[in-house]
């Protein structure tokens, strides 16, 4: 590692969300200050909602914290991107504006980038609400580790965090393995799932994955500004072009699908899917599931209209 530079840049991609991006470097200032070999930086993306006077002032409070703006909105993807080839650091940690850092995960990052130096860090998150307060909703905690995962290649890695790769503020990269022609390349293929194709690159150069079992990110709930549905729908395909991209095992393959339907695909979900005129992945569709897809979209509707007004009122008798 480089000793003329910081060891560990925490990059924030943003646009227009500057009531919660102040709420994320709060905490990210606060912990970066206690330790030496570390940068923040924000890169935005042509926010017009007063960020950039809000970092600007941030600036001159703190010299560890460097603002880079875009001339015009690149997409998220681009600007994940962006975080890379602008950081620093030996290391990149792209952390999302809208979520929090527990106590004490940079210090870990260090440590373990000091003691393995391993060429991907994931770490494990939990849902909060905007107050951090830990909610309910803790979907597939089976991802989150119970114990460090060291020196893991990139077939270990999917098979231990799954499609939970994708959650961006969860990863952290060595930069000098990053190829960003190969990346640039690959947008295309991997629409909204580009920081896992990263993961891939990085851990297909390196070899050395590190998974770490801390709680290093609240991830806030209810904060969605677009309709996840188009999103989800293409991550099966952008998944399996990453993994016929770097040749990642067919048993490690199955059980990330597998993972993507438990997680995106229960059957009303596959109705409200049909019910909006939409069409799921084939590669996560289960034979019994298809049986829907000769009823007529009236019909589906109808159904999901009955589904959805069954389960409030079961909701309504149990908070009673």
């Amino acid at each position: 590692m480089s000793s003329s530079g910081p060891i560990l840049t925490i990059g924030i991609p943003t646009w227009n969300r500057k009531q919660e991006l102040q709420e994320c470097l709060d905490l990210v200032i606060h912990q970066a200050l206690a330790e030496e070999g570390v940068e923040v930086m924000v890169c935005d993306n042509a926010s017009d909602d007063g960020t950039q006077a809000l970092v600007e002032d941030l600036v001159r409070l703190h010299p560890l914290l460097r603002y880079e703006r875009n001339q015009t909105n690149i997409g998220a993807d681009r600007n994940f991107i962006e975080v890379l080839r602008r950081a620093s650091g030996t290391y990149v940690w792209i952390l999302s504006d809208d979520d929090f850092v527990t106590e004490g995960t940079v210090r870990q990052l260090l440590h373990i980038i000091k003691t393995d130096r391993p060429s991907y860090i994931s770490v494990n998150y939990v849902y909060c609400d905007s107050e951090r307060q830990v909610t309910k909703f803790q979907p597939d905690q089976r991802y989150m580790l119970k114990q460090d995962v060291p020196h893991a290649d990139i077939n270990r890695t999917f098979l231990v965090r799954n499609h939970w790769l994708s959650f961006l503020s969860c990863s952290i990269y060595r930069r000098d393995l990053v190829d960003f022609d190969d990346i640039l390349g690959s947008i295309a293929k991997v629409p909204n799932w580009i920081q896992v194709y990263m993961t891939a690159q990085v851990l297909a150069k390196g070899k050395d994955g590190y998974h770490s079992s801390f709680n290093g990110v609240l991830a806030r709930v209810g904060n969605d500004r677009a309709d996840s549905t188009p999103f989800v729908a293409y991550m099966p395909e952008a998944f399996m072009y990453i993994f016929e991209r770097f040749g990642v095992n067919k048993a490690v393959v199955d059980s990330v699908i597998q993972g993507i339907r438990e997680t995106f695909l229960s059957f009303p979900g596959f109705l409200a899917y049909r019910a909006r005129g939409l069409s799921p992945s084939p590669l996560i569709v289960p034979p019994h599931f298809k049986l829907a897809l000769i009823l007529p979209r009236p019909l589906l509707v109808g159904i999901r209209k009955i589904y959805r007004l069954l389960r409030s009122r079961t909701k309504v008798q149990q908070s009673g």
